[in-house]
């Protein structure tokens, strides 16, 4: 976090849905946010009690989110910092003159069809400019748990899997017994890691070089 008598700035992880970083701006009370790939403000503040006619104009070319003063109200010195976690952004105020904290939490509401859309729109850019982060450096807003920590590989095996014995079952119209669906799995739990020997054998994984 950068700073001097009156501004205070922090930036964001990369946000997994825009693949962007956000410089948080603290300047005499007032916040604001910034994309740092197009440089277009993303969030600003705004005193209900002042407003105009002249801002209506403004309006028509901000896409951003809006705060109201009152909702947000922060010291001349407020600081800020920027939390990156569980597929969300924090910005989080706090001053030397008051014991309060206070904090802004960002999330992404796109539906599945708008985030399909924003994939394909980046996918179409030049390969010099495509920039996708590793995911540590990310906070991406989905996430997928493996079941039984199982290796990924493993995992995605078993989903097809599962998805090919669903389609049997339905094209000859029966259900797996329960005995079955259990001896399905037991054979999937060993058989799923053969094709993992191989390369585990000649990476000298375990043994070492």
């Amino acid at each position: 976090m950068s700073r001097n008598d009156t501004t205070f700035a922090d930036i964001s992880r990369v946000f997994g849905p825009t693949g962007s970083e956000y410089l948080f701006i603290c300047l005499l009370g007032d916040f604001k946010v910034i994309s740092l790939t197009t440089g277009r403000q993303v969030v600003r503040m705004e005193d209900p009690s002042i407003r105009s006619d002249d801002d209506d104009d403004e309006d028509e070319g901000y896409r951003g989110c809006t705060i109201r003063t009152d909702e947000l109200p922060l010291e001349e010195n407020s600081q800020v910092s920027v939390l990156s976690t569980n597929g969300k952004m924090h910005a989080i105020f706090h001053s030397p003159n008051s014991g309060t904290v206070m904090y802004v939490e960002f999330e992404d509401e796109n539906v599945k069809a708008t985030r399909r859309q924003m994939w394909k729109l980046y996918d179409r850019l030049e390969p010099e400019k495509k920039r996708l982060m590793p995911a540590e450096l990310r906070v991406d807003t989905l996430t997928s748990d493996l079941g039984d920590k199982q290796h990924p590989s493993v995992a995605m095996r078993s989903i097809i899997l599962e998805m090919m014995d669903k389609a049997i079952q339905l094209s000859h119209k029966a259900k797996y017994t329960n005995e079955q669906k259990d001896d399905f799995m037991l054979w999937d739990r060993v058989n799923n890691y053969k094709p993992l020997e191989q390369p585990i054998n000649s990476g000298n994984i375990l043994t070492g070089p």
